[in-house]
């Protein structure tokens, strides 16, 4: 009960942080409005399980820089059974290989930049380029939005993911602090990618 009325914890007494709020308001408004336009490639039922879904990930991977195993392992569950639904199994399957082989390929490159990096400046650099969870991820967006649909996914998140990275570091340049291979999340980019294409394209 006190999550759903968002009271302070019980415990400690530390009133619920503004990320609640947005959740739970935030979630709510996108519901209405996925409803009233109408959401011809899901139900409402995958379009709100996603949504769900979609929300935890980008909250996770933006406070913790991290793509569960758990919360993985059930987002490729759900994105299997919607894709298969919207596109059959064949094309969601296809989806689904493309979309983590290119991220794999993605993945590979930032290791093999970040190791060479490493023997540049002769001392090693904690930070990856992309996790292993933003492969993971790659999959799964490939089974929701199937074959060819996956590549303009993964083609939307990498424009809009240098566009606002671009910005981020040019703001932390500006306020002094810039800081080498900070890490910025890559999840986010492809979630809203798939947002767009499932309920605008």
């Amino acid at each position: 009960m006190d999550y759903w009325t968002l009271a302070p914890c019980k415990h400690c007494g530390t009133p619920r942080l503004l990320r609640s709020w947005l959740l739970h308001f935030g979630l709510g408004i996108v519901f209405v409005f996925v409803e009233s336009i109408g959401a011809q490639r899901l139900s409402l039922v995958e379009a709100v399980l996603w949504l769900t879904y979609s929300a935890l990930v980008v909250v996770i991977d933006f406070e913790h820089r991290l793509i569960l195993e758990k919360t993985s392992i059930v987002g490729a569950i759900l994105a299997f059974f919607v894709g298969t639904d919207i596109h059959g199994v064949v094309v969601t399957i296809l989806g689904g290989a493309a979309g983590a082989g290119l991220m794999f390929i993605f993945f590979l490159g930032g290791e093999l930049f970040r190791r060479w990096m490493e023997k540049r400046r002769g001392e090693p650099i904690p930070e990856v380029a992309m996790g292993f969870g933003d492969v993971i991820l790659g999959g799964i967006i490939g089974l929701i939005l199937g074959w060819p649909g996956v590549l303009a996914g993964l083609f939307l998140a990498i424009v809009g993911g240098g566009i606002i990275s671009g910005v981020i570091l040019l703001t932390m340049i500006i306020k002094k602090k810039y800081q080498a291979f900070t890490a910025i999340p890559y999840g986010p980019y492809l979630i809203f990618a798939t947002f767009y294409l499932l309920f605008f394209a």
